[in-house]
């Protein structure tokens, strides 16, 4: 989230008048500039610093031969700095805010309704390191701080506070399993993209440095879907802003064929979706109904047309 907030603030720069070089690693979608464009209108200037001011000693980025990942973390605490607590979090919280109500409206509209929805800001966690200090399971080396994942499985040890002092986003997953244990979960249950496979067996050895058994926690992991138009092969990723929506693709071809089409694979399956497929049989199930009514109608009532 830090990165979109930071996104988002130097989109409102842009707004204001500013030229700023966008880091390769931020966010670049329209929905970046519309969250930035309702900060402007709602607080003006308020929010404004100097480009030359925000980009002063800045690691360079990677098309300057430099670390994507160092120059957008360079960033993020830059714009804290500048910024204050209040005013990051103002940019924060609305970026938030937009992307959850956006996404919850989008899954309510095809039929997914979550019952509950946990902020990974309520966590704390600097609690769930200290315990793991505690436990004599982290070491700090140049400048970051290590967790010791490798004696409990996992194929390497994993920062947990970068040497800048932000916590890694393998922290909060951490602090988040911690408080579904305290919570008294028995078995607890995550659902993952397949891309974060790797992340198994790292926050398995989490759970056992925390006191806790690994065999309570089951990560069942779910393929991604490819999108075609015919033969074309549609172009995701969310940090150019090229994708297709689910709101998109519910509005394109329907929900119930949107739905069908999920469900014609298992989860752990790869699923190609064609979009042009997608739509004739949207529209032959349509018919159908269309000719089924008809029939219906002239079975009950005489023919609609009579000579």
């Amino acid at each position: 989230m830090d990165i979109l907030a930071v996104s988002v603030w130097l989109r409102y720069l842009d707004l204001c008048g500013e030229t700023v070089a966008f880091p390769s690693n931020g966010y670049q979608g329209d929905y970046v500039w519309d969250i930035a464009a309702s900060l402007h209108r709602e607080h003006g200037e308020a929010l404004r610093q100097s480009a030359s001011t925000v980009f002063k000693n800045i690691p360079a980025d990677v098309d300057q031969g430099g670390d994507k990942e160092l120059h957008i973390d360079a960033l993020i605490e830059r714009s804290q700095q500048l910024l204050g607590d209040a005013s990051y979090r103002l940019v924060f919280q609305r970026a938030l805010d937009v992307i959850i109500e956006d996404i919850r409206h989008d899954l309510e509209q095809f039929g997914v309704v979550y019952e509950a929805w946990f902020s990974e800001s309520s966590l704390s966690d600097t609690r769930a390191i200290d315990q793991l200090k505690a436990g004599g399971h982290t070491y700090m080396q140049d400048g970051a701080l290590w967790f010791r994942s490798s004696a409990f499985g996992d194929e390497k040890d994993r920062v947990v506070v970068r040497e800048n002092g932000q916590f890694t986003y393998f922290a909060s997953d951490i602090a988040y399993h911690l408080n579904k244990l305290e919570r008294g979960f028995d078995h607890l249950i995550n659902i993952w993209g397949a891309d974060h496979h790797g992340y198994v067996a790292r926050v398995k050895a989490a759970m056992m440095a925390l006191g806790a058994d690994a065999e309570r926690l089951t990560v069942l992991l779910v393929q991604f879907a490819t999108l075609y138009r015919g033969k074309e092969r549609l172009q995701m990723s969310t940090r150019s802003g090229e994708f297709v929506t689910l709101r998109e693709l519910r509005e394109e071809v329907g929900r119930d064929a949107a739905r069908f089409f999920y469900i014609q694979r298992k989860s752990e399956q790869h699923l190609n979706f064609d979009l042009e497929l997608a739509t004739i049989e949207n529209f032959h199930c349509k018919l159908n109904d269309s000719i089924r009514c008809l029939t219906d109608w002239e079975t009950n009532q005489g023919p609609i047309i009579s000579e």
